[in-house]
């Protein structure tokens, strides 16, 4: 159970989860159902329906990877944005898996919120039916605040799926002489992305589409190419590309599809021919590291700074949205600058790598253990 639709990033991570978790277990046929969690947002009486039935075909339930371990959901019987209380989840016949889930407090936590998922995620982790891992995005710490002292060795941190995606292309010879920098924009929650802009997402992009309009003109071998991984971002580059000049939206930026169904390839054939990327989401951070491109973040939401500082990456350049445009307009082209001399070295980026399959490996270990337990 997951979102399915409506975020690329999603998309790519729960591809890569399953041809990893597929390998740990190389003597089965393991056949997927797919229940997306936003029913429960739509039509829950529906969504119901669709889940007793795959549940009753099912072996073991796994929910996530994403973001469903948001902690500001007042009514909610978890805390969180899943649907079940602990009753229901308790009433389930098979075992559960909570997979590379964020635990996100960056949007705040109300007091019903904070004692529901005390509750919850406690009465998950006494039960050894169930297994709880957590994203490498700083949850670990977040969710260790809600769990008793004696249940904090039964979670552990998954790196997100979407660091092992399966680049399948190669970067081509064509206009080798050129630099491409990925733009991804993200102007949802606005509230906490843009507060120092006055809660005005425009108002941060009309003055970022003066600066891009600046680097065009500087670098003559310089295109952009902008990467919607959901709806919203569609309006943030529409605004960006009315705001270019005229030959520089029809001569040197490219937006790739917007395609959220598993087979699409050409999002991550995207990040594959891109010599930079300015990332905004959680996702387009991942693809960039994980691709080993040089990253620009704009560190607009807390689990973005705690994703760079648990991988060790803080210092990459960045913006804090904190701070006044002058500096993200001076340390863009700071960046782009390196990009374009090849200054920004790639090794820190191998030993992450080192690093982050080391981790899935021993959580591998662990997943292996608990499921083959349970099948007893």
């Amino acid at each position: 159970m997951a979102s399915f639709q409506g975020n690329v990033g999603d998309v790519a991570s729960h591809r890569a989860f399953r041809t990893w978790f597929e390998s740990l277990f190389p003597n089965l046929e393991i056949q997927w159902i797919d229940i997306e969690i936003r029913k429960f947002y739509r039509d829950i009486d529906t969504a119901w329906e669709i889940f007793d039935e795959a549940v009753s075909r099912s072996n073991c339930l796994i929910i996530g990877g994403g973001n469903y371990l948001e902690l500001w959901p007042e009514n909610s019987p978890t805390g969180t944005s899943l649907p079940f209380s602990r009753k229901e989840m308790e009433d389930l016949s098979v075992p559960i898996f909570i997979n590379s889930v964020g635990v996100d407090d960056g949007q705040g936590v109300g007091q019903s919120a904070r004692q529901n998922f005390a509750k919850f995620i406690n009465s998950f982790v006494d039960s050894k039916r169930n297994l709880l891992s957590v994203r490498n995005d700083g949850s670990l710490s977040v969710v260790k605040r809600f769990l008793n002292p004696e249940n904090w060795n039964k979670c552990f941190e998954l790196p997100d799926h979407a660091f092992f995606t399966n680049w399948t292309s190669e970067v081509t010879d064509f206009q080798t002489t050129r630099i491409t920098i990925g733009i991804n924009l993200a102007i949802d929650m606005p509230e906490i992305r843009f507060s120092k802009y006055n809660q005005d997402a425009f108002e941060f992009l009309s003055q970022l589409a003066l600066t891009l309009n600046q680097l065009l003109d500087f670098y003559d071998i310089l295109d952009l190419c902008f990467i919607p991984h959901m709806y919203s971002d569609m309006k943030a580059i529409s605004f960006i590309l009315g705001e270019l000049k005229d030959t520089h939206r029809r001569e040197r930026a490219t937006v790739t599809t917007y395609d959220t169904r598993a087979n699409s390839q050409e999002f991550m054939e995207a990040y594959s021919q891109l010599d930079g990327v300015v990332s905004m989401r959680f996702h387009s951070h991942v693809f960039g590291i994980s691709k080993g491109i040089p990253v620009f973040s704009l560190n607009s939401y807390p689990q973005i700074e705690k994703l760079l500082k648990n991988v060790g990456l803080e210092s990459i350049k960045s913006y804090d949205f904190k701070d006044h445009y002058e500096v993200l307009d001076d340390e863009l082209f700071s960046f782009v600058e390196e990009v374009v001399k090849k200054f920004i070295r790639t090794e820190q980026f191998e030993e992450f790598h080192a690093l982050i399959r080391l981790n899935r490996e021993i959580a591998g270990v662990k997943i292996q253990n608990w499921l083959n337990s349970e099948a007893k």
